[in-house]
């Protein structure tokens, strides 16, 4: 959030308290590698590696036209259906790191 280039921006990537929830099963980020608590008050390269990546992530959701809402880590699309609904309607056949 606030590693934002434009500023301390909420809609550039998830809030730190998300951060907090990784976990190694189940979590809707873990395919891109972000598996591990992070503690939401502590600034430290796991924090900046998990905001480069889920900024990366919005970007792609903006990209689409998809609201940043909708989508994982916040609600229920996760990460794989969202590519695959992508590569359904444009004929385009991508990875989640090649919309990113």
């Amino acid at each position: 959030y606030a590693l934002s280039p434009t500023g301390a921006d909420h809609m550039e990537a998830p809030h730190d308290p998300l951060y907090a929830g990784f976990h190694p099963q189940g979590h809707p980020l873990g395919v891109l590698g972000l598996i591990e608590p992070l503690d939401p008050m502590t600034l430290d390269s796991k924090k900046v590696r998990a905001f480069y990546v889920t900024q990366q992530v919005w970007s792609a959701y903006n990209s689409v036209g998809m609201c940043d809402f909708v989508g994982a880590p916040l609600n229920t699309l996760q990460l794989d259906p969202m590519i695959d609904y992508i590569n359904a309607v444009t004929g385009w056949n991508v990875s989640i790191y090649e919309l990113m």
